[in-house]
């Protein structure tokens, strides 16, 4: 086996074949409607066990707000159909800042990230 192995498996059954050859005891269930099952999380409520944690995008503007290209991503997370939309990683202070593009929560920008959370549950909304 090599360092990394890109999964480009199109069945279940080529994926059990390739664990049998590597041989780790590996169980894979068929039935996965147990992730279609609403899942407490405190007081709240997801609609499923499915959820999206993205990476840091790089995509804000400058002045840490959304810019174009996060709100696409964020639109096609929320059309996608997991339960829970964990948003990136943003910074509060701009020594906190990982690059100059990442997310930065300012009281300027409030706003744009208010805009971009009603916009994609408005998106998930429309996809359920």
């Amino acid at each position: 086996m090599t360092a990394h192995e890109p999964f480009h498996y199109k069945t279940l059954e080529e994926l059990r074949q390739r664990i049998d050859e590597l041989g780790p005891e590996l169980p894979l269930a068929e039935d996965v409607s147990i992730l279609a099952q609403p899942v407490a999380i405190g007081h709240l409520t997801a609609p499923n066990a499915l959820m999206v944690h993205p990476m840091e995008g790089c995509d804000g503007t400058p002045e840490g707000q959304p810019d174009e290209l996060t709100i696409r991503r964020y639109e096609r997370f929320a059309a996608g159909g997991s339960g829970l939309l964990w948003f990136e990683a943003t910074a509060v202070v701009p020594e906190a800042r990982a690059n100059p593009r990442q997310l930065f929560l300012v009281p300027q920008n409030t706003t744009a990230f208010r805009d971009l959370l009603e916009h994609s549950l408005q998106v998930a909304e429309q996809a359920n």
